[in-house]
């Protein structure tokens, strides 16, 4: 028997569900919404909301950080070699 989890992140800026999130901010985005997935799929749950708030110490960052939203979900599927 062979498992297979399919973990999905989705971000968006919380301001504009619509547009990208910018490149500067997915690494720190990527770790912290696979963090909160890990750590909610662990107490048995396969979907939740992610909120987060990065600062990154560069110039022209908002003193408070960027507001993002997203989402996650765990998916199985299982198949049997042949």
């Amino acid at each position: 028997m062979e498992k297979k989890f399919t973990l999905t992140i989705t971000w968006w800026p919380a301001k504009n569900r619509s547009a990208e999130v910018p490149s500067k901010y997915k690494d720190a985005l990527s770790e912290s919404g696979f963090d909160r997935a890990i750590s909610m799929a662990s107490e048995g749950y396969t979907s939740g909301e992610l909120d987060d708030c990065v600062r990154l110490e560069c110039d022209g960052e908002p003193e408070d950080g960027a507001e993002f939203r997203g989402s996650w979900s765990l998916t199985e599927s299982e198949s049997d070699p042949d």
